[in-house]
């Protein structure tokens, strides 16, 4: 077998065979490596340099090149040959039975140039905090704990006023600014209450629950008695919010709940700072008045945010077309959805052979960050609405509008089922059996 191991092997494999040195990949692919360290910015021509590992997460860390399961490959930095890279490691996934998805998983950007990303960060850019929050063990911006955490999505969602949610927000997160909160910065701080002048120190909890002032508040609202059990309790202000947010039967209440307590916060802030006498039925009367209020005016934001797009010219309108697709993936949070459905919808457009295409989404940061008039977006998402913006250029018509939810029920029944029961496809000329039944 040893006389013709030098005939079946490859040539470019460099070991196991008489005569060759496995050490002459080593030193091309340090060569090659301080190649692409060299690249000049005017150079027009790129390289980029792929280390495999087909070890597993048990083994020992590998330090070097010598080992034989390692693999480095290197390739022009461009679009179609990062495509068949691609394409050649699904084969050899397949093939071999060693998972990839990892590699898989990485989306080739169809613009843009090339550039360090620091990806704890939200704008791509290194900074003191995102160092911080690395060392300290904090989660990440595209992991944070709060997009996943219902307390925190019910708290978004409650029908209230921004105000309030936030005030809400920060009970839950016990950094609301009482006298004993700022005390642990500022030596010598005056912590008794000033509501009720009792000598206890001002705390959170004491200011919403204990205090006689908010006592007082409390029983000419409505839900004194559900009160009354939670100042009477040993509960903390976190467990206190979650407490309104994670009971089914107490949620819709919770925007009452939530309106008094910041009612009663803000009247003490003016007793603190603006020496403003406090009256419990005056701030029980003005936080009822603030919960009637609230009705009207989050209507009144429904009502703009939910305006139709401007209709495009029926003459510009060459044909209707009715279609469905779903693509489940797994992303890190919704932000990330929306951008990748608004690029989907682009590439579809263009594969049905469209020209004139107006796009709708809900998610109203991404429209405005799509239209080039919000840059909040994390750097991640910002790539995907670059790519949908360099295939948009193809159309000779397209717009994009952000319509309220409750105007796309079909579209946004749609996701739901694609989410909840993974399902992708496409649907065109016909109308698939989960929508049927809200046509």
């Amino acid at each position: 077998m040893k006389p013709l191991l030098s005939k079946m092997i490859s040539p470019f494999q460099a070991a196991y065979v008489p005569g060759r040195n496995i050490q002459d990949n080593v030193i091309i692919g340090h060569e090659l490596v301080h190649t692409m360290k060299r690249k000049r910015k005017k150079d027009k021509w790129g390289v980029m340099g792929l280390k495999l590992d087909t070890v597993t997460k048990e083994a020992p860390s590998i330090s070097h090149l010598l080992f034989p399961d390692d693999c480095l490959i290197f390739d022009k930095t461009s679009h179609s040959e990062a495509t068949n890279l691609l394409s050649l490691i699904k084969d050899f996934s397949i093939a071999s039975g060693q998972n990839a998805s990892s590699i898989l998983g990485i989306r080739i950007p169809l613009s843009g140039c090339d550039r360090i990303i620091c990806q704890h960060s939200n704008n791509g850019l290194f900074t003191v905090k995102s160092a911080y929050k690395i060392i300290s063990g904090q989660n990440v911006y595209m992991n944070n704990p709060q997009r996943s955490n219902p307390i925190y999505r019910s708290l978004w969602k409650l029908p209230i006023l921004p105000k309030v949610q936030i005030f809400a927000w920060k009970c839950h997160e016990n950094i609301l600014p009482a006298k004993t909160v700022l005390a642990r910065f500022s030596n010598g701080h005056d912590t008794s209450c000033n509501m009720c002048n009792s000598g206890i120190s001002e705390s959170p909890k004491h200011i919403i629950l204990h205090c006689e002032f908010s006592k007082s508040v409390w029983s000419l609202a409505p839900y004194a008695d559900i009160i009354e059990q939670d100042s009477t309790s040993n509960i903390n202000l976190h467990d206190w919010v979650i407490k309104w947010l994670s009971d089914d039967g107490l949620i819709k209440k919770a925007r009452s709940v939530f309106s008094i307590a910041w009612s009663i916060w803000k009247d003490r802030c003016s007793s603190v700072f603006q020496g403003k006498n406090l009256n419990h039925q005056s701030t029980a009367r003005l936080a009822l008045m603030l919960i009637s209020d609230t009705d009207s005016y989050l209507n009144n934001c429904i009502s703009h945010d939910s305006v139709k797009p401007a209709s495009v010219d029926d003459k510009t309108i060459d044909h209707v077309h009715f279609g469905c697709k779903l693509k489940a993936e797994n992303v890190r949070n919704a932000e990330e959805v929306e951008s990748l459905a608004l690029f989907e919808e682009v590439k579809w457009a263009k594969t049905k052979g469209l020209v004139k295409v107006c796009f709708v989404s809900d998610a109203k940061i991404v429209i405005d960050s799509f239209n080039s008039s919000n840059n909040q977006l994390h750097w991640y998402n910002r790539t995907v609405l670059d790519d949908g913006k360099t295939i948009s250029s193809c159309f000779s018509l397209a717009r994009f509008e952000f319509l309220h939810r409750s105007h796309i029920i079909l579209a946004d029944k749609a996701a739901k089922c694609s989410r909840r029961s993974i399902t992708s496809g496409e649907w065109m000329g016909y109308i698939p059996a989960f929508l049927k039944s809200s046509m």
